[in-house]
């Protein structure tokens, strides 16, 4: 069993932003909540009790914000009692009094989230989250770095580390963007980077972000996470076989844990010690720490209990007190079915090495069959959450580009708004405008002389306007004889030189000459050289350059050139240039020689990228 106090801070958020009702009643229940709430780690059941009198005394006097921030709290204290069923029963009240797609809503689904983490329900809890994602990143984006922190503990959790590495990292992102990050603030994002690095086994890299953060947050007053930082350093280097290094680190994390009163901290490190030993056979020593830890951690309540409890049995086993051992197991047999699947395995593997070591074979073999069927299928559930994570963060992605689609609608409708607005003043202006005219002409009656002066003037420019309008016209008229002309004479040509071909065909001559006269008809102006010339007008720079840099290239190369750059096969240009295959390959080689063309290195690629 686990105890998560993550979602007790989130408390203090609610109390003041869902308790904002102005009555006397909702004030009052404002401040015991904020009296209460520091009791609730060493007394929750009495606070509870305490409260649910109260909210049985003064229901129907509060507001729904009070009894929403009463409901949040009486969900906390069930849910540092491990009553899950009931946390989840207040939590979901205390969001049905709240507004939806609000702050305060997103505090409340995190309290849900919380609880569906802590009881293992961890396909509910990635849900919620990447649910809960978007709304965040809308309404409250100082949030967004606890949100991804959680779907990587809910990752880690389903043991999809990369799915956590992204998420640490888009954590780590987030609080750079922000203002006013500390360096501390950053360091302890930094710590779960190399949670996950010890996860993925890059042991180097693990310690390179450790070494990097520890004088961060030593120097920040975070004491607490220092000490368990040391503890988790330590891992990396017991994977590597560094043993007097793993010695130092936990000696240090173990004093400052003692120094400062870190019992659950205390527990860890001396497990940790007895690993260290139990990896040097010194098995005494290791023994000795184990007992340490595990009188520390005898309420079974602890988050490291099932961790401590498998490596006493091991050193247990190990010194050859197998009764002692035994007797371990059958007191914590039934607890240890309640724990993780992960815990299981741990267990019954130590059960199984018990029994094989004191002679109960068939005992060893059905316990050992017993943690296969628990390994396949956690490995089947492992399978399942990854399905389940890429489905839901599929679901999450697709209502972020509906987000987005809704925003773009959005805009275009406030920019049709603002069209017609300025539609509507301009139309208002131009009114405006005329009536001023007509008042001027009003005006103007006196002036007569001058308004004749200004018709004449007038009259002077629309004839001038007018003739040069004429002009242009004249200028189209003959330029579109010359094009009529051109275009006349070039059909002229081809008439010709069609009537010529029909006359060989008539007199039998041969197929060459007829093909190389339809080759003559087909070169009259090709279109292809347009495109050519169009090329060297639009890609200026590209024949500058190469002509500058190869100015051995003949204005056939160049055609080459262009049209290779154009993107077309060899085939294309073969037909193009009316030349055979081996001919292009020819052209190519004899130009790939002058720009001195490496081998392998294919033309058409070096021309576009050149």
């Amino acid at each position: 069993m686990r105890i998560h106090h993550i979602y007790l801070s989130f408390i203090f958020l609610i109390l003041p932003t869902l308790s904002s009702g102005t009555s006397m009643d909702a004030r009052k229940m404002d401040s015991i909540l904020g009296e209460s709430f520091p009791r609730l780690f060493s007394d929750p059941a009495t606070e509870r009790d305490n409260m649910l009198a109260l909210l049985t005394a003064h229901k129907s006097e509060l507001p729904d914000s009070s009894l929403a921030a009463v409901y949040s709290f009486l969900g906390v204290t069930h849910g540092v009692q491990f009553n899950y069923d009931s946390a989840l029963f207040y939590f979901n009240a205390s969001l049905a009094l709240t507004k939806e797609n609000t702050v305060q809503s997103i505090r409340v689904s995190n309290n849900i989230g919380q609880v569906y983490r802590n009881s293992g329900q961890l396909k509910k809890a990635l849900s919620l989250y990447l649910d809960l994602l978007p709304l965040v990143e809308e309404i409250d984006p100082g949030f967004l770095n606890y949100i991804y922190s959680s779907l990587a503990s809910i990752s880690r959790g389903m043991n999809l580390y990369e799915e956590a590495y992204e998420y640490v990292q888009k954590s780590i992102d987030h609080v750079k963007s922000l203002e006013q990050t500390t360096e501390l603030e950053l360091a302890l994002e930094h710590q779960r980077l190399a949670n996950i690095y010890f996860d993925l086994k890059r042991y180097d890299d693990a310690i390179g972000v450790y070494r990097e953060i520890l004088p961060v947050i030593k120097e920040g007053g975070r004491l607490d996470v220092y000490y368990i930082s040391l503890a988790n350093l330590s891992d990396s280097y017991m994977a590597l076989e560094d043993y007097p290094v793993v010695d130092s680190l936990l000696q240090i994390a173990l004093a400052g844990s003692i120094e400062m009163d870190l019992s659950k901290y205390e527990s860890l490190t001396l497990q940790k010690l007895a690993v260290l030993h139990l990896n040097l056979k010194e098995y005494d020593v290791a023994l000795n720490y184990a007992r340490k830890a595990f009188e520390i951690t005898a309420n079974n309540e602890s988050y490291y209990y099932a961790t401590i409890l498998s490596t006493l049995i091991d050193a247990l086993v190990n010194k050859g007190k197998y009764d002692e051992a035994f007797a371990l197991i059958r007191e914590n047999e039934e607890f240890i079915g309640e724990a993780d699947e992960a815990s299981n395995i741990e267990f019954f593997k130590h059960k199984a090495n018990l029994l094989f070591v004191t002679g109960k074979y068939k005992e060893a073999y059905e316990t050992l069959e017993l943690v296969n069927e628990t390994n396949l299928l956690l490995q089947e559930q492992r399978r399942e959450y990854a399905l389940h994570h890429a489905i839901e963060s599929h679901k999450s992605e697709i209502l972020s580009k509906e987000k987005e689609v809704l925003q773009k609608n959005y805009e275009l409708s406030y920019r049709r708004q603002l069209a017609l607005l300025i539609l509507i003043a301009l139309a208002i202006t131009i009114i405006g405008y005329q009536y001023i005219i007509k008042e001027l002409k009003k005006r103007s009656i006196k002036a007569k002389l001058d308004l004749s002066k200004i018709q004449a003037e007038k009259q002077q420019i629309e004839l001038s306007i007018l003739k040069e309008r004429q002009d242009v016209n004249l200028k189209i008229i003959e330029q579109q004889k010359i094009d009529l002309l051109e275009a006349a004479s070039k059909n002229s040509v081809i008439n010709k030189h069609l009537a010529e071909t029909l006359e060989l065909v008539d007199a039998n001559k041969p197929l060459t000459e007829i093909r190389k006269k339809i080759v003559n008809i087909t070169k009259e102006d090709p279109y292809w050289k347009t495109v050519v010339k169009r090329l060297q007008a639009t890609d200026k720079d590209f024949f500058v350059r190469i002509t500058t840099d190869y100015p051995s290239l003949t204005p056939g190369d160049l055609e080459l050139c262009a049209l290779a750059r154009l993107g077309l096969t060899y085939k294309e240009i073969a037909e193009l240039l009316n030349i055979s295959h081996e001919s292009v390959f020819t052209k190519k080689y004899r130009v790939s020689k002058k720009i001195e063309l490496e081998d392998g290195e294919d033309f058409q690629q070096w021309l576009m990228q050149y």
